[in-house]
């Protein structure tokens, strides 16, 4: 009677390899690329708890068709050989690969394409995102603010008053094919080949996508705790300005047991980035608000 052989399922790359068999040259690359993502999101929450939600919500899996990371709102997708390799030359760079892919899902780029140029519509959306990550200012994930990144971020916040995708569109759509292959190489970040297709002759009343409802709700709970970090900040900016109190040094301060709980105070460069997003989104959100 012939053996019957079971055929084994792919596996999980956030759990260890379990199989009957030797693991793979291409399944270890996979294996260790999801671990690599594990120590990258790690990394960011702790620099940026507020976006615990959103660094937590993509599932991350292999696939060979996108060039490091790409997304569709749902899944993190990611080639392991080039993962593996930008990791161990560039892991700062990485760092901001994965920031960039979560601020495309944040924005809701995925789904608002409309009947927007594909092209045109993916840079507007690498420039946008990449305006928000430059002003946050962080070690983590910072990068030359070269002459090209400034000279657009100006013009566009002259010309459309918004650094926003929409308005970035339009911006594009007045300049020359050199200036848009020049703003390609410096802005195209991450690869927008999986988002989500547009049906064709879609009904205006089609119900909205679950992975986009999704991430409505997870930038309105950043929204609302943004708004409530930045008010702190807005409070000791008060105090120092117009009431003329500072900050105790070292020497001033005394040391007393209490029996209380343990507390954490939020430092000022902190409180300085909850501030400059808190008024990313406000200016995003006003725009979409029309």
């Amino acid at each position: 009677m012939p053996q019957t052989i079971q055929k084994e399922k792919f596996f999980d790359p956030r759990k260890p390899f379990q199989s009957q068999r030797p693991e793979t040259h291409e399944e270890w690359q996979a294996r260790m690329g999801g671990e690599v993502l594990a120590v990258v999101r790690s990394g960011l929450y702790l620099d940026f708890r507020f976006l615990d939600m959103a660094l937590s919500a993509l599932s991350p899996a292999p696939d060979e068709r996108c060039r490091v990371l790409a997304t569709d709102g749902q899944v993190l997708f990611y080639q392991p050989s080039h993962l593996l390799r930008l990791y161990q030359d560039n892991p700062k760079y990485l760092n901001r690969l994965y920031l960039h892919t979560i601020f495309h899902c944040v924005f809701r780029h995925l789904w608002l394409k409309g009947r927007r140029e594909p092209q045109l519509w993916s840079l507007a959306c690498d420039i946008a995102v990449e305006n928000v990550i430059d002003s946050l200012n962080r070690t983590s994930v910072k990068r030359p603010l070269t002459y090209v990144r400034q000279n657009a971020y100006q013009q566009i916040t002259a010309e459309e008053t918004v650094v926003a995708a929409a308005p970035v569109y339009r911006w594009l759509t007045r300049q020359t094919p050199g200036v848009l292959r020049q703003l390609e190489r410096e802005f195209v970040t991450d690869d927008h080949r999986l988002w989500p297709k547009d049906a064709p002759d879609q009904p205006q009343q089609m119900p909205t996508p679950l992975p986009q409802k999704t991430w409505q709700k997870i930038g309105e709970r950043m929204q609302t705790e943004l708004e409530g970090k930045a008010s702190i900040s807005n409070i000791k900016d008060y105090a120092e300005q117009h009431l003329g109190l500072q900050k105790l040094d070292q020497s001033q301060i005394q040391y007393i047991d209490i029996q209380t709980e343990d507390t954490v105070e939020i430092d000022g460069e902190e409180q300085n980035i909850f501030v400059r997003l808190k008024h990313k989104f406000e200016d995003i959100v006003a725009y979409l608000r029309g």
